[in-house]
C-alpha cells in the first residue's frame, strides 16, 4: 500500500490521504478525504480502477480529447478568448497530439516549451506562457473529469519575464489623439474615448449595445459574460461621451461601428519613447494612471478600472514612472544652493542632525 496521511480534521474527525501508484510505468496520484477506517478500501478501489477499469483512459491520446475539452471551455470562454483558444489548441494537437495524455509528464512540457522558443523565435516569452496556459488549463479539465490523475504538468513550468508596460500620455498627448479620432468619424472617436474616458477594454467597446448604456444615469452596465473577471461591472461616463452618445444614430443594437477601427488606429497612433507603437490598451492605463495622478482613491480607481483585486491596481499605477516629475525635483537646486562667498552658512557646512533627515 502506498498512502500518506496529510492531516487529520479535529472537528469532522476525516482525513487527508494522499495516494501514490505506478502502474505499467505511469506514476498516479490523487488526493482525497474520508474517514480514517475507509483509507485502505478507498485506496484498493483506486488502485483497481488503474489497473483495470480506467486502462481504456490511459490509452487516450490528446488529439482524442482535445474536441471534448474545446467543446466545454465554449461554454466558460468568451468569444474572443474561445476563438484564441480554439487556434493555440489546434497548434497543439500538430505538435503532441499523439502523445498518450496519462503518461504526459513535466519534461514533456519542457521539450514543448523548448521547441516553441527555437521554431518561433520572434515570439515573446508572454506568447510562449499564453500557449502553455492553455496547455495547463487542457489538462485541469482531464484532471476534472478523470483522464489524468497527476499533478498538473505545467505546472511552474512558465517563463519568468516582466511583462509590465508602463506608459504615461500627458494630457495634450491624449487631447491630440482625440483631435485625430473625431476627425476621422464619431464611430471612431467612441471607440478611442471610451477606452481613455470610460477605461473600457477593446473587447468591451466592439460589443457594447445599447442595452448596456444608461444616458440617464451617465453609466455603462456590463453584464458577467462580457467582463474579464466574469463579474458584472459599471463604467462612469464623462459628459462628453454622454453628450456624443445622444447624438449617436440607433439603426443597430451595436453601439458603434468598429469594422474599421483597427485601421484608423495604425494610422493615427503615434510611436513611443521606447520604440514601441501605442496599443489601444494602453488608454485604459492612461485611464487608470490619470484618476491616480489626480488624487482618486486606489480602491475607487479599482472599481471604475473593473479590477478583481486592489493589489492589482496598486502594483500598476501606485508606483509608475512619471517623465513630468523630473522638473519638478529641479528646484532642489535652489534649496541646497550653496552661496560661494560663505561656505559656513549653508546647511552642509553647520551639519545635519540625524532628527532632520528623519523629518
Amino acid at each position: 500500500m502506498s498512502y500518506k496521511i496529510l492531516r487529520t480534521s479535529a472537528r469532522s474527525k476525516k482525513v487527508v490521504v494522499k495516494f501514490d501508484a505506478l502502474v505499467s510505468g505511469i506514476r498516479h496520484r490523487q488526493q482525497v478525504t474520508c474517514y480514517k477506517s475507509d483509507v485502505d478500501h478507498l485506496y484498493r478501489k483506486w488502485l483497481a480502477g488503474l489497473e483495470s477499469g480506467r486502462s481504456d483512459l490511459r490509452g487516450k491520446k490528446i488529439s482524442d480529447l482535445m474536441p471534448e475539452y474545446l467543446d466545454s471551455a465554449s461554454q466558460t470562454q468568451r468569444p474572443i478568448i474561445y476563438k484564441r483558444t480554439t487556434h493555440i489548441c489546434s497548434i497543439l494537437v500538430d505538435m503532441i497530439g499523439d502523445r498518450v495524455v496519462a503518461g504526459f509528464a513535466p519534461a514533456d512540457v519542457e521539450k514543448l516549451k523548448w521547441r516553441l522558443t527555437t521554431d518561433h523565435r520572434e515570439w515573446a516569452p508572454a506568447t510562449i506562457n499564453m500557449y502553455l496556459s492553455v496547455l495547463s488549463a487542457f489538462f485541469s479539465w482531464c484532471q476534472k473529469n478523470g483522464h489524468y490523475d497527476k499533478i498538473n504538468p505545467c505546472q511552474g513550468k512558465s517563463i519568468r519575464h516582466d511583462n509590465s508596460r508602463r506608459i504615461y500620455l500627458g494630457p495634450q498627448e491624449v487631447a491630440d489623439l482625440l483631435a485625430k479620432a473625431q476627425k476621422v468619424s464619431t464611430d471612431f472617436y467612441l471607440f478611442v474615448a471610451l477606452a481613455a474616458k470610460a477605461g473600457l477594454r477593446r473587447s468591451e467597446i466592439v460589443g457594447l449595445t445599447w442595452d448596456e448604456v444608461d444616458l440617464d444615469r451617465g453609466i455603462i452596465c456590463l453584464s458577467a459574460d462580457r467582463t474579464k473577471t466574469k463579474k458584472s461591472q459599471v463604467r462612469y461616463l464623462t459628459p462628453d461621451l454622454v453628450a456624443t452618445l445622444t447624438k449617436q444614430p440607433r439603426d443597430t443594437d451595436r453601439v458603434l461601428d468598429s469594422s474599421a477601427s483597427r485601421y484608423h488606429w495604425q494610422r493615427i497612433r503615434h510611436t513611443l519613447p521606447d520604440g514601441t507603437k501605442l496599443r489601444l490598451h494602453d488608454l485604459r492605463h492612461v485611464y487608470g494612471q490619470t484618476l491616480y495622478d489626480s488624487g482618486v482613491d486606489i480602491s475607487d480607481i479599482q472599481h471604475l478600472m473593473g479590477h478583481s483585486s486592489v493589489r492589482i491596481t496598486q502594483a500598476r499605477y501606485v508606483h509608475h514612472h512619471r517623465p513630468d516629475l523630473g522638473s519638478k525635483v529641479q528646484t532642489l537646486d535652489k534649496v541646497f544652493e550653496i552661496n560661494g562667498n560663505n561656505h559656513g552658512n549653508n546647511s552642509f557646512g553647520r551639519g545635519v542632525s540625524a532628527d532632520s533627515i528623519r523629518g
